[in-house]
């Protein structure tokens, strides 16, 4: 044992079941979220999750900064991880050196926090951050992030100029402290008080859930209507059976709808690949359904047209460059999806999006909900045409 690991063990026994977590920082371009990624996967025998806080502060319009909505979400998060067991929790996202304190305390007395930071040097970061087709004034600006990251007091430093994300993630992975397995029995419950302002947007893969959620919450907030987003794809990300996994998305979803309420937001919409089992309990805290739809060969042209495109890659995302075999299995999900969505026995707002600008469905949507200031949709639930307006 090293005197770091020997260090950390100290403040974990401490802490009395804190939750170990290994922030991964630094400048953009630097590799935080690749070396993130790959260390998370590294760790599928354990109990370990993976979180980005970027994933976490999206309200708008909201607060000027926000950093201390960031910080609330990130201890409910952890709240929920101890709870559950887990392990470990990994962490990266946009941060500020200067932030370190403020969200090492946010957590004090849930988790002990070690803060690995990963960098690359001033050309190599150059070029990243061109090669996203940023302009040369973000260049600029992220090199002045990198050398504040310089010397920020840190535990460690991975150099990721001339290395892979999985090389350093291998480095990093020295760094990530266990805490003992759990023996409890995860369940789905249906968590206390009115959540008739979550608005949950699910539907087979590829269907286009986070382009029209997405296109709801712009509107939303350009409306002037304080509205929180969530996406419980990116919250669920736990090495651990499906019922622990479904109950980490329904319990942080329940938390941070109310952390957004608190901070002014009047709806949350969060979108995902849901089971029947969590549309079920997240219909019951009075949750409004929203069921995305198309068929076969809908679906099978989106998985394709998802495999290319030059966006932002999401961590998770198995069909950016998916080969055909990959595409096929996607295929074969989103129809046992299709299946298992159509057998749900709850009112619901169904939508056929398979011949329609997503803008439209967007209106739609959005017409009614302006039609009932607590966020729910026009009665009785009924399967919305392309161009059906909804009395």
């Amino acid at each position: 044992m090293t005197d770091q690991d020997g260090a950390l063990s100290a403040q974990l026994d401490a802490a009395g079941g804190a939750l170990p977590v290994l922030w991964i920082c630094g400048a953009p371009g630097s590799g935080k979220s690749a070396v993130a990624w790959e260390l998370f996967c590294s760790r599928d025998d354990e109990q370990v999750a993976h979180v980005d806080i970027d994933q976490l502060k999206m309200l708008a319009p909201g607060p000027s900064d926000p950093f201390d909505l960031a910080v609330a979400n990130l201890a409910s998060i952890v709240d929920v991880h101890r709870d559950l067991g887990t392990q470990a929790l990994i962490v990266c996202g946009v941060i500020d050196p200067d932030q370190l304190p403020v969200l090492e305390a946010g957590v004090a007395g849930k988790a002990v926090v070690t803060w690995c930071c990963v960098d690359a040097d001033d050309d190599t970061l150059g070029r990243r951050i061109r090669e996203r087709g940023w302009p040369e004034e973000l260049v600029d600006m992220v090199l002045a992030d990198a050398h504040a990251w310089r010397t920020a007091p840190l535990a460690a430093r991975i150099d990721t100029s001339a290395t892979t994300p999985a090389d350093a993630a291998r480095t990093a992975d020295t760094l990530l402290a266990l805490r003992p397995t759990a023996t409890g029995q995860a369940s789905l419950r249906v968590e206390p008080g009115d959540s008739s302002d979550l608005v949950v947007i699910y539907g087979p893969r590829a269907v286009g859930k986070s382009t029209i959620s997405w296109g709801l919450f712009m509107d939303c907030a350009g409306s002037g209507e304080p509205t929180g987003y969530l996406d419980a794809d990116q919250l669920g990300f736990i090495h651990a059976d499906g019922v622990v996994r479904d109950e980490l998305i329904q319990r942080a979803v329940v938390s941070l709808r109310q952390n957004f309420a608190d901070a002014g937001a009047v709806r949350t919409i969060v979108n995902g690949n849901l089971t029947p089992p969590l549309i079920a309990t997240l219909r019951g805290s009075r949750a409004r359904l929203v069921h995305l739809d198309a068929p076969r060969d809908v679906l099978a042209d989106r998985i394709t047209a998802r495999t290319g495109g030059n966006s932002a890659r999401l961590a998770g995302d198995d069909l950016k460059g998916a080969n055909s075999h990959s595409q096929a299995a996607v295929l074969a999900h989103a129809l046992r999806q299709r299946g298992e969505y159509a057998a749900v026995a709850l009112p619901v707002y169904a939508v056929d999006v398979s011949g329609a600008d997503p803008d439209e469905h967007v209106r739609t949507l959005r017409d009614s909900l302006a039609r009932n200031r607590a966020g729910s949709f026009s009665e009785p639930p009924r399967r919305v045409s392309t161009t059906a307006s909804v009395a």
